[in-house]
């Protein structure tokens, strides 16, 4: 556990396996990280399995797993990426795994200029939430800027919800100048919430503002027992999540914003290409390049990749 300390220009390779019966937090620079404390500049390589054997009924058990650090409040993250592969395994227990942070549960944290390109799975039954997400699984409050992924994240468990970007969202969340070109893959039917770039709110006073986003990663996930499927936002519940800038690419899903009710899709629409006239537009902040030498497919990148 790190607190109030500086970690800067360090790294992990091999492989991490944890398995644990009550609280885990593993990561692949800090299993976690609390007020003051900054990491920048550190990468993973490293693939890491954790695991939670509990099975009694309370909350005593979570897991929170991230290529950079498995659970951190009030953190700076900056300049980091992970590459290595995550599997997270519980049955009973919350669940939350992701490619920089598993579970941030702290005011004032902010995640910038950071990627994940390792691919993300989560197994296991049972009827608590589990949370899978490129950068954040499971976020209380934040400043993501400046992040995207490429991962694969592939659901085969219970009860999960899949973000490109972040899976669950609590209360306050800045997020601008993302991307997602990450495929996202369901095997188990019973899953709460998909999105490219977020999946979820789940209080009712939350306050989530997303500027300048795009998604072109395909989310498969057929005959679903659910209709909180977009290829922004799996549900914006009671217009909780205010959207300016937020483009997706035809096909990669049939929707934008998913669920039903008084959310709002404003600020969020469908494009046949991330071309030039929609980077001129993203790109208000000048946070975004053109694809030049093809690094990204041709699909804008941001401007210190």
């Amino acid at each position: 556990m790190a607190h109030g300390s500086t970690t800067t220009k360090c790294y992990t390779t091999g492989k991490l396996k944890v398995t644990g019966s009550s609280w885990t937090y593993v990561g692949g620079l800090c299993g976690g990280a609390s007020s003051q404390s900054e990491l920048e500049d550190c990468y993973n390589l490293a693939n890491i399995e954790c695991k939670n054997t509990y099975t009694g009924q309370d909350y005593m058990a979570d897991i929170g797993c991230g290529g950079i650090v498995g659970r951190f409040a009030g953190t700076s993250i900056n300049k980091c990426f992970n590459k290595g592969n995550i599997i997270v395994d519980g049955e009973t227990n919350v669940v939350n795994g992701a490619g920089i942070c598993g579970t941030n549960i702290g005011d004032e944290s902010s995640i910038k200029n950071c990627y994940n390109g390792g691919k993300m799975e989560a197994i296991g039954q049972g009827t608590r939430t589990k949370a899978l997400a490129g950068i954040v699984a499971r976020s209380y409050s934040a400043n993501i800027a400046y992040c995207y992924n490429f991962g694969e994240l592939v659901g085969n468990a219970e009860n999960l919800n899949i973000g490109g970007i972040v899976a669950i969202q609590t209360k306050i969340l800045e997020m601008r100048n993302v991307f997602n070109i990450g495929k996202i893959e369901i095997k188990e039917r019973n899953v709460n919430a998909l999105g490219g770039i977020i999946a979820v709110i789940s209080e009712e006073d939350a306050n989530v503002n997303i500027y300048n986003a795009y998604n072109i990663g395909k989310i498969n996930a057929q005959n679903l027992d659910t209709n909180q499927i977009g290829s922004i936002a799996g549900t914006n519940w009671l217009s909780l999540i205010k959207f300016d800038n937020c483009y997706y690419l035809i096909g990669t899903y049939d929707t934008g914003v998913g669920g039903s009710g008084s959310g709002t899709t404003t600020g969020v629409t469908e494009v046949n290409s991330i071309n030039k006239s929609v980077l001129d537009v993203v790109n208000e902040e000048n946070a975004f390049k053109s694809d030049t030498n093809n690094i990204n497919n041709g699909y804008p990148l941001l401007d210190w990749q």
